[in-house]
């Protein structure tokens, strides 16, 4: 009885624990949103120096995007990214390929940003999709990256992927997908999208219109 009362206390515990760092991790993130970073920092730092993954990940874009401090911030997001997230992994990969808070260094950017995209990041998944296209000329391989981008609704991966599918080279050229994508990204406001899309629509006949047009709506309702 007694073991089963010590056991009782600590998973109760161990349960008030999770509970309190959930709830400040949600209070650090509710302020860095209204564009509170002396209170996020407050609930923040506390939690990363604790090792809390998300904290440590939030606590760098604190630095980064609300004090403008890439230098405090990019420890943050390596230690988060060794640990394996995702978020990190990106915004670390973005550290080291625009030289923020590090030096600059390609290698260490795409090594990150690999990571990131195999656990399914789309900002992860558009930047390999970019590097394979505008630096290693290998629009098959873009186009892989992009898909995966896009399926999950990244609109700057829609706009890329339906450019490609209009025929660039190693890529068929496939006008009602491209129209499909392009549309997306139009209505997610990406400036130069609508024109393409109706730069595209004049070449394409009523039929094929039609046939776009029912695979957007059938898009929309599969990625509500």
């Amino acid at each position: 009885m007694i073991m089963r009362a010590i056991f009782s206390l600590l998973l109760l515990s161990a349960l008030f624990s999770v509970q309190v760092v959930h709830a400040g991790l949600d209070e650090g993130i509710a302020a860095f949103e209204a564009d509170d970073m002396e209170k996020a920092l407050v609930e923040l730092q506390p939690l990363a120096l604790a090792g809390q993954v998300q904290a440590m990940t939030w606590l760098g874009r604190v630095y980064a995007e609300g004090m403008d401090d890439p230098v405090k911030a990019f420890p943050w997001f390596l230690k988060a990214a060794q640990k394996g997230d995702a978020d990190a992994q990106t915004r670390l990969g973005e550290s080291y390929a625009e030289g923020m808070g590090v030096e600059q260094d390609e290698e260490q950017a795409l090594f990150w940003f690999e990571k990131a995209a195999l656990q399914g990041d789309d900002e992860a998944q558009l930047a390999l999709g970019t590097h394979q296209e505008e630096v290693l000329a290998d629009n098959a391989a873009a186009l892989g990256w992009y898909e995966k981008s896009a399926e999950q609704g990244n609109p700057d991966a829609q706009y890329r992927l339906g450019l490609l599918l209009l025929g660039e080279p190693g890529v068929p050229r496939q006008s009602i997908r491209a129209w499909v994508f392009l549309s997306l990204a139009a209505e997610d406001d990406v400036d130069e999208a609508p024109e393409a899309r109706d730069v595209l629509e004049l070449g394409m006949n009523q039929a094929e219109l039609v046939q776009a047009k029912q695979q957007l709506h059938e898009w929309k309702m599969s990625h509500p």
